[in-house]
């Protein structure tokens, strides 16, 4: 009943449900003892992350939708946020703070890299890539962990590194641009 082409797209996609099923999976049961549901998604992505057709089935079924989905997480937390103190002296501050400290603790990680002269680089590069932490910070807050001034905080530091990071980065890649071009 079936050509090649439309069986083998049967079995990527199978290959795919089974993959987020066993994601799901050990998500809840990650949930269960305690930890994140997130590390057991991410444990059902990495177990399959090497299965050539489930990784071109998620190429072409999951990446067209993927900005949509990203656009319903960053909408819930958007939600989360208490707009009736984000705005507050103390709220500002303690965001402003956090911002440098984050800025600072993501600069260091670059004198991990090789060579070292391109620290500043590494270190900046790690400082735009506020997703997580978006997710960490709404997962705190659903479960009460982190008050509405934490949150409130947390959300401006992340929203300052995640739009100043590029410039700076910018900035910071200019003397090794030509050089990084030629590798």
């Amino acid at each position: 009943f079936c050509n090649g082409r439309t069986r083998m797209r049967l079995e990527k996609r199978l290959l795919l449900i089974l993959m987020l099923l066993y994601s799901f999976l050990l998500g809840y049961g990650s949930a269960l003892l305690g930890s994140s549901y997130l590390i057991g998604a991410f444990l059902g992505g990495f177990a399959f992350s090497s299965v050539p057709n489930v990784r071109q089935c998620w190429m072409e079924e999951i990446v067209p939708v993927q900005s949509w989905l990203t656009m319903i997480f960053f909408s819930s937390i958007g939600f989360l946020v208490p707009t009736d103190r984000i705005f507050s002296p103390s709220i500002l501050l303690y965001g402003f703070i956090l911002s440098v400290l984050a800025f600072l603790a993501k600069i260091i990680t670059g004198f991990l890299c090789k060579p070292l002269k391109y620290f500043g680089v590494v270190g900046l590069a790690m400082v735009g890539r506020g997703e997580l932490g978006f997710l960490l910070a709404a997962e705190s807050k659903r479960k009460r962990i982190m008050d509405n001034e934490s949150f409130g905080a947390t959300v401006w530091a992340l929203l300052i590194c995640t739009i100043v990071a590029p410039f700076v980065f910018k900035f910071a890649l200019r003397p090794h641009r030509q050089e990084l071009q030629q590798e």
